[in-house]
């Protein structure tokens, strides 16, 4: 600073011996300008290095809050996944109402790599209803079928006239098929899935659906894997069993046309139901013919 007014001093005294007065006032309004401009330069340059050091600052507080962000959402993530993995984990767990329990069954199908038990009332379960998941169990079933030539699929069925009694609670019987033919899966199901002639009667339509679960059980019934047993008696539960491992049970709510699913790991049900199958299993012929009532042999009194 005493250098800056021992230059100023210097050059006053030059100009004082400057004869041109025009001179001078000119050579001190450029000193004053540039003075002045030094002077703006100087708050310039501070503001600069101020907002630079603000825009820093608020750029280190963006990158903090973006990475704060980052792990909230991982965290978040995280602690979705292990919600889902003790949802998952639970050993027994409601899976909805048929038809909507498919894709569960489907899933238990899926993880059979030894055995499968099926305990249910007709062999096309859910193809009316569910096709769509109906398609993915069948796939399923003959999948694993495919893969192993000793039986390794058991699957208990009713016989007529269950299996007849069990397709009319379903639909309400021939009072409730006028509602049925204006139903949306009847719709799906006859004129746009599989583009069938709809039936016009009651009678028509269980024979319908009678002849597909014949089609389904003679096309199962070439795999050696599969072997198809019959029920003249109704099931408590039906029942789906992979390895002993996981199963589906579901319960039919009589008299309210439902039927409540559940899908379990629990060891001691899964044994249970187990138990409860192979008891069914060897009540039951392997055809349906041998259901029917036979007659009565008649017998020798000791005389």
């Amino acid at each position: 600073m005493n250098a800056l007014y021992s230059f100023f001093s210097r050059l006053l005294d030059a100009l004082l011996v400057a004869k041109d007065p025009i001179t001078v006032v000119l050579a001190i309004v450029a000193i004053v300008y540039a003075a002045i401009q030094k002077h703006e330069s100087g708050v310039l340059l501070r503001s600069s290095s101020d907002l630079k050091k603000e825009a820093n600052e608020l750029e280190r507080n963006t990158k903090n809050h973006a990475a704060e962000m980052q792990i909230q959402r991982k965290e978040m993530e995280t602690l979705t996944q292990e919600m889902r993995g003790i949802a998952a984990s639970m050993s027994t767990k409601y899976i909805g109402d048929f038809p909507k329990n498919m894709g569960d069954i489907c899933e238990v199908v899926a993880l059979a790599d030894r055995r499968l038990d099926i305990q249910v009332d007709l062999l096309a379960y859910g193809h009316y209803s569910n096709p769509e998941g109906f398609k993915r169990y069948i796939d399923n079933l003959e999948e694993f079928a495919k893969r192993t030539p000793q039986t390794s699929i058991r699957i208990l069925v009713y016989a007529e006239p269950n299996a007849g009694k069990s397709r009319a609670g379903q639909f309400g019987g021939a009072e409730g098929f006028q509602e049925e033919m204006k139903s949306e899966r009847f719709r799906r199901y006859f004129k746009e899935l599989y583009k069938f002639p709809p039936p016009s009667t009651y009678d028509q339509f269980v024979d319908f659906l009678a002849g597909k679960q014949e089609e389904w059980r003679n096309r199962l019934d070439c795999y050696n894997a599969i072997e198809i047993r019959y029920a003249a008696f109704p099931f408590r539960m039906f029942l789906w069993i992979e390895d002993q491992e996981e199963a589906v049970f579901a319960f039919e709510m009589y008299g309210k046309n439902r039927t409540i699913s559940f899908r379990t790991r629990d060891g001691n049900l899964i044994r249970t139901f187990g138990a409860v199958f192979e008891h069914n299993w060897e009540e039951c012929p392997p055809k349906p013919y041998e259901v029917e009532k036979k007659p009565t042999q008649s017998v020798t009194m000791a005389s």
